[in-house]
């Protein structure tokens, strides 16, 4: 395996989570109540000899706030008003959490192939530090934020850190490295959100995680069933003048299946009973729009 190889530490009776963790240095995260990002308990998988993330200080290269000056905003705690994570308080710059984005992908970059033995593939790769435009490299949720418009729900939209575009995630933002009841080890609560993704990847469930933060049709008021995306794909307004398909002729170029999805009628904004097409096709790590073919606008879409 990768850690085997690479990680001088580890050998194949190690247990797999040494990897992230040194059990003889980790310390209870928040134990230190005048500090609470004084304590950690992960250790660069590189650097398994301290901790990563203990220095409590915005400037540090070991919390999110360094990832990216200005750009990390961090997304509401669940169950409280406008309070922040981690831990529900006031702090919304990332001064207070590690950099788990450079943590995270010590491993999970462009340059190293992990294999899944739960999958029985290797993972997708991750570029979260590139800055390549809208035909990449670079995810859109690292570095290589969006360019253009964001539809955003709070606290992204009026950010405090006073940004409306450029912002940076966090992996821990999205996802649950100790395990999750949903697909992709997403959490089950984002951004103040609870969030549920337990059928297969080929439908559209996914965007019950990305409804967390960005605005469906539910959002703009123009659609009553939560996690449809037409408004926000297809129509511009004032708000939202960045819907990359509004130009599009028929529909069956990218839609397909029944009712209507194969061409249908009326308006595209309005409209209704058109095939929704897989959230995965486009937005995943790595992936642009290529899968519609001649609709694809060979942007970058996660």
């Amino acid at each position: 395996t990768y850690a085997e190889n690479n990680l001088s530490f580890f050998t194949s009776g190690s247990p797999p989570c040494v990897a992230c963790h040194n059990p003889h240095l980790a310390k209870r995260i928040g134990s230190n109540p005048g500090n609470p990002a004084a304590d950690t308990a992960i250790s660069l998988p590189s650097a398994h000899d301290s901790l990563w993330g203990d220095d409590g200080n915005a400037t540090d290269k070991e919390t999110m706030y360094y990832f990216s000056p200005g750009h990390y905003q961090a997304p509401y705690a669940y169950g409280g008003t406008h309070k922040y994570e981690p831990g529900g308080g006031t702090t919304y710059d990332g001064s207070n959490l590690p950099n788990y984005a450079a943590f995270c992908t010590d491993c999970h970059n462009p340059n190293v192939t992990l294999y899944s033995t739960t999958l029985g593939r290797n993972l997708i790769k991750i570029d979260w530090t590139s800055q390549g435009g809208e035909s990449g490299p670079g995810d859109k949720h690292g570095k290589n934020s969006a360019t253009t418009h964001l539809s955003v729900k709070a606290p992204y939209a009026g950010a405090p850190i006073g940004i409306s575009m450029g912002f940076a995630l966090s992996c821990t933002d999205c996802h649950e490295p100790h395990g999750s009841p949903n697909l992709f080890l997403i959490r089950t609560e984002v951004n103040g959100m609870q969030v549920t993704v337990h059928s297969q990847t080929q439908g559209n469930e996914i965007g019950y995680l990305c409804r967390a933060c960005h605005k469906d049709d539910l959002a703009y008021g123009t659609g009553a069933t939560p996690n449809t995306w037409q408004h926000v794909h297809h129509c511009s307004d004032g708000e939202s003048n960045d819907a990359p398909y509004a130009g599009m002729g028929g529909c069956g170029g990218c839609h397909s299946g029944g009712g209507g999805g194969g061409g249908g009628s009326g308006d595209r904004c309005t409209g209704s009973g058109r095939a929704p097409i897989p959230c995965l096709n486009c937005h995943m790590h790595g992936k642009d729009d290529g899968s519609l073919g001649g609709g694809s606008t060979g942007r970058i879409c996660f």
